[in-house]
């Protein structure tokens, strides 16, 4: 299931929506009022944004996109990673999960898709369709640390 998850994500959209820093965030600009309001929108979608660490550095940020457990992160954060069991997720709430596979990278475009055991409790930030952010709309960004 978790590979067909991941063909269907459009890769242009998700380095588009990932490389300008929108983390889909803007899905939540309803609920944080007709103004974006940068505050309300952390405390709905901080929860499903995460710490990835590689070895002993703390190396980037990533977004869990999908239930099922599916990170999206940058290929940078990862490529240094001696092995798998070096790259570990770890949620604004503190709670840490080991990464058990890496199920696509692409150093061209910088994107990494990552995969945990199912957290069940954590905010799933998806990826907005093609054509859901306009032009000039305000957004914002949440990355860690």
């Amino acid at each position: 299931m978790t590979e067909r998850i991941v063909e269907g994500l459009n890769m242009r959209i998700m380095k588009l929506l990932f490389c300008i820093g929108l983390c889909t965030l803007s899905l939540y600009y309803s609920q944080a009022q007709t103004q974006l309001d940068s505050r309300k929108v952390y405390e709905v979608a901080s929860g499903g944004v995460v710490l990835i660490k590689n070895g002993d550095a703390e190396n980037g940020s990533g977004f869990l996109v999908n239930p099922s457990g599916i990170i999206l992160t940058n290929y940078h954060v990862i490529e240094d990673a001696d092995s798998l069991g070096a790259i570990i997720i770890k949620f604004k709430d503190n709670t840490i999960f080991p990464c058990r596979k890496i199920l696509y990278k692409d150093p061209k475009q910088d994107i990494a898709i990552l995969k945990i055991d199912p957290t069940g409790r954590h905010a799933v930030l998806p990826i907005a369709p093609a054509g859901f952010i306009e032009q000039g709309e305000d957004v914002a960004a949440i990355g860690c640390p």
